[in-house]
């Protein structure tokens, strides 16, 4: 059977939610909803390549997002902002025709470079001029009794943490409204000063909200102390998994144990609303301590693989390695709050 590739048309986005939703690897990320919020927030330009059967049906496929930028280049990128986003393909030879369509595409539209960033589940790959692996995905099953989810973590860590949160009186409160997405920007912007890197800008986050909130798929859960806000994470929900997306804390609060208290009723909820896993999400390797304190949730480690289709020393000079990221924290972490957002607003745009 002869498979043609294709280019969607806006119109066929019916379609290729549905057929994400069938797919056993599909997930949020692949969906419509998650390209009108990069669309809506940095204005990159959405493609979805696909190949189809004589009848016009999917039956396998591909996001991609077009990123024009004078610091980074022209490239492709699979997807802005995801951890992961695995070609939707259910054999390696369709694999194979739709990685052909979409280099031939870029070919022709004088485009550098493509970034496709995998799970370990994906096989069909084997570029051996891939990137070096750098993150990890921590991955928990929580269709089990809390009780049995309890024991499982680290005694002297999390659990001991999860008891000084609930002595030290923190408080659960939901964020039911888009102004209430206010003060996770705050605090999520300070943070990412605090390391030395560049804070999304706040209508990323707005987007988040205004449109995977019309479908119950995004969550901002608070733990409050003496009536104030000092510790955020944000959730998206997808098929039988809720992703831990982003999270902040207010450094002078890091005593009381806010964010394995917010992680612990995240996962209780999300195994009471029936969800089968808890993604706490993608890791950088180098940040041992962060892995360390994944670990000791009894998740398991996966790998996940970053492709660049050709290896681009332009991109990571300025997104990873080298003098510019070191120029670029130390001038975070000097400069007033204000400019740093201001610069995140302009700027980040071109390192999704």
């Amino acid at each position: 059977m002869m498979e043609e590739f294709a280019l969607l048309d806006n119109h066929r986005m019916g379609s290729w939610d549905a057929f994400v939703k069938l797919h056993p690897a599909g997930c949020l990320y692949h969906t419509s909803g998650w390209r009108d919020v990069i669309k809506m927030a940095y204005d990159h330009e959405p493609l979805y390549f696909a190949l189809q059967d004589a009848s016009d049906q999917i039956i396998a496929g591909l996001p991609v997002f077009l990123v024009r930028s004078r610091l980074t280049g022209t490239r492709f990128s699979t997807l802005p902002c995801a951890q992961s986003c695995n070609p939707l393909v259910g054999m390696e030879r369709h694999y194979q025709v739709l990685k052909q369509g979409i280099l031939e595409y870029m070919a022709q539209a004088h485009i550098n470079m493509w970034e496709m960033k995998t799970t370990e589940a994906f096989k069909f790959e084997n570029d051996t001029t891939a990137s070096p692996e750098r993150y990890i995905d921590h991955l928990l099953r929580i269709d089990r009794p809390a009780g049995d989810l309890f024991s499982a973590l680290d005694k002297s860590n999390i659990q001991r943490a999860i008891g000084r949160a609930h002595r030290c009186g923190l408080v659960l409160r939901l964020c039911d409204s888009r102004e209430g997405v206010e003060p996770f920007i705050r605090l999520y912007s300070q943070m990412r000063r605090e390391k030395g890197l560049l804070p999304q800008p706040g209508r990323f986050f707005k987007a988040l909200w205004d449109i995977l909130g019309q479908e119950k798929r995004i969550e901002i859960l608070y733990a409050e102390y003496q009536g104030q806000p000092i510790s955020a994470i944000v959730l998206l929900k997808y098929k039988d998994t809720v992703v831990y997306e982003y999270g902040a804390t207010e450094p002078g609060y890091r005593r009381l144990s806010p964010s394995p208290f917010l992680l612990w009723e995240a996962i209780l909820q999300a195994s009471g609303e029936g969800y089968r896993f808890f993604d706490f999400g993608r890791t950088d390797i180098s940040e041992q301590g962060l892995v360390q304190f994944k670990d000791r949730w009894g998740a398991q480690q996966l790998k996940l693989p970053y492709y660049e289709m050709p290896h681009s020393a332009r991109v990571n000079s300025l997104r990873r390695n080298g003098r510019a990221k070191a120029i670029m924290a130390f001038a975070i972490r000097t400069l007033p709050a204000s400019i740093c957002n201001a610069a995140g607003s302009l700027l980040y745009r071109h390192l999704v």
